[in-house]
């Protein structure tokens, strides 16, 4: 059995990993906060749910306003009859006013309403910046994972380099080489993989913050967890001042109030107030044909006998009710989320400290010292492959829970209302608290 250079195993191995990726015409580096604070602003889904808000605004611009007045023109003549000149004309204009508290609660719940599709929006853009948040955590584990199976197979091209100079002079077995070489094959195939999971988040985060199509977003690998814990509690009240759902709710109430208020304002019916001129020119004996002009006031004032918009003002009762429980609940449902996203960050970040710490420095300086005694003559290449299969194991492992870190450390940003998030899209404002 023969085996091709070093020089060209490397070529072949190289080319394999230029051919996993094809690199876009740009790229864009991005840090964690970049990823986020451009997704609120690119992000095409959140320009869409902005016009929510431009509809609510229109709403709330023409309520409350009186319906158009109408006119009404009748005439006659006698032309079936005995045809003797007779007719009449009357114009008249009718205008049709609403309860004065209609109008008043018609314009209040629009106002109440674009308050409520401010804050609808800016629970979008939360959830979209911890879309954002995420898919930047993923991206990052990525492109470490990739950068750590890089310097494994440049370890792993290092002895099989060393075993085929050994191969030439007889003091290594071809099996040895055999074996070398399948290792450093699988960390190539490993390493596609990792570079696939990059290309994925890549095209995901570049979606979410509304990159060109040509453009290839990158960032730095992550980085291991800070040395101090995370606070383990939060005021329950300013998180709760936060919360654009929470807020939302609470404004649902008053709403509910308004709109059963326009409920039975709408149960009394319209008041009209009618202006009209009329024209009559009859026969009169014994002085003939004659012109009469008559102007007059009407007014039409319905009487309350039956109650009206019944439905209605039962279903703003029940709002009304509804909208009390859900504030208790969300309120209780918060503080439960809140609580236990700050506990599995806590645990989580002294495990991703733990696993890269002191026990990845040992499984680094082991294989480095089995390499060596490796090349010694003291150990065998056995040896060598459990010291990188453990060293990889450790690796792996400690990256999967930086993972775990950073992502409790994301969803402690959602529940907690800490990403830079506006109310209004069309409206600077000033940004939301830092990260907790």
């Amino acid at each position: 059995m023969k085996y091709p250079p070093l020089s060209r195993a490397l070529t072949a191995l190289l080319a394999s990993l230029s051919l996993q990726l094809s690199i876009p015409a740009a790229e864009k580096h991005l840090s964690r906060e970049d990823a986020i604070s451009m997704a609120l602003r690119q992000n095409p889904d959140l320009g869409v749910a902005a016009l929510e808000i431009q509809a609510a605004r229109a709403r709330l611009h023409w309520a409350g306003q009186l319906p158009n007045p109408e006119l009404q023109i009748t005439a006659s003549d006698d032309f079936p009859g005995e045809a003797s000149g007779e007719r009449s004309l009357e114009i008249g204009f009718t205008q049709r006013f609403p309860a004065v508290s209609a109008l008043r609660s018609t314009r209040e719940l629009r106002r109440q309403q674009l308050a409520i599709a401010k804050f609808e929006f800016a629970s979008r853009a939360r959830q979209t910046a911890f879309k954002a948040d995420q898919t930047w955590i993923e991206l990052a584990i990525a492109s470490r994972s990739v950068g750590l199976h890089k310097d494994l197979l440049e370890l792993g091209l290092g002895v099989a380099t060393f075993l085929e100079k050994r191969e030439t002079l007889g003091e290594a077995s071809r099996i040895d080489v055999a074996q070398a070489r399948l290792k450093n094959r699988l960390l190539t195939q490993q390493i596609a993989d990792a570079q696939s999971r990059t290309r994925a988040a890549a095209s995901r985060l570049r979606q979410l913050a509304g990159l060109p199509i040509d453009t290839l977003p990158t960032t730095e690998p992550a980085t291991n967890p800070p040395p101090d814990s995370p606070i383990r509690s939060l005021d329950l009240q300013e998180i709760l001042a936060r919360r654009d759902d929470y807020q939302a709710l609470l404004l649902g109430l008053p709403a509910s109030v308004t709109r059963l208020a326009l409920a039975r304002a709408r149960s009394r019916e319209e008041i009209s107030l009618s202006v009209f001129y009329e024209a009559d020119r009859s026969i009169d004996e014994p002085e003939g044909a004659g012109t009469n002009h008559f102007a007059g006031l009407g007014i039409s004032i319905p009487l309350p006998l039956r109650r009206n918009n019944g439905e209605e003002i039962a279903t703003a009762e029940i709002g009304m009710a509804r909208a009390r429980g859900r504030q208790e609940a969300l309120a209780y449902a918060i503080e439960g989320e809140v609580n236990a996203a700050l506990e599995t960050r806590l645990a989580a970040h002294r495990l991703a400290l733990e696993s890269s710490g002191e026990l990845l420095s040992d499984a680094r300086e082991l294989l480095e010292e089995t390499t060596r005694a490796h090349q010694s003559g003291l150990v065998s290449l056995l040896q060598v492959q459990q010291a990188q299969e453990q060293l990889l194991e450790i690796e792996t492992g400690a990256l999967r829970l930086l993972e775990a870190y950073l992502m409790a450390d994301a969803r402690v940003r959602l529940v907690t209302a800490s990403y830079p998030v506006d109310l209004a899209p069309s409206q600077s404002s000033s940004p939301r608290p830092s990260q907790p």
